[in-house]
């Protein structure tokens, strides 16, 4: 990791406690989104990837056939865009995982961590699933259009 904020004395400690306090409270799904996407561009930060180099490589090991003429275009193999970006990948996905356990070791039960890492899986299934219907203005509703659920006052 780069940098760590460190509190240089007891009145910073008290005001990151109260940072914390504070959010506890507001806590949504929105928040939750913002706080993933922020925590991603710092991993990514780190492995010296953009969120669209990222998204490329996946397109890639999901074996698209953009990849061949992506590999004709750059006048490499589809083999060594293979490898090298596997790797890149494997390392910036190392590098999303231990940020979020960073995130999740605030979380005191071990089920609830667990609970978490499992939702997030099944997002990114669902993510998966609904590729096909993403359009640059917005995702054309699935077969269940499921609504929001009724948010609590």
């Amino acid at each position: 990791m780069r940098s760590h904020v460190v509190a240089t004395s007891e009145v910073e400690v008290q005001e990151l406690d109260d940072v914390a306090d504070a959010s506890d409270s507001e806590a949504s799904i929105g928040d939750a989104t913002v706080g993933l996407a922020r925590l991603a561009e710092l991993a990514l930060a780190e492995a010296r990837m953009s969120l669209t180099q990222y998204r490329l490589l996946h397109y890639l090991r999901r074996g698209r056939t953009i990849q061949s003429d992506l590999a004709f275009q750059l006048a490499v193999t589809k083999h060594a865009i293979t490898r090298k970006g596997e790797h890149a990948l494997d390392r910036a996905d190392e590098l999303l995982e231990r940020y979020l356990m960073l995130v999740l070791q605030e979380v005191e039960d071990d089920a609830d961590v667990e609970l978490s890492r499992r939702g997030i899986e099944v997002f990114g299934r669902a993510k998966r699933a609904s590729y096909g219907r993403v359009r640059p203005d917005g995702i054309v509703p699935g077969p269940k259009r499921r609504r929001p659920p009724e948010r609590r006052a």
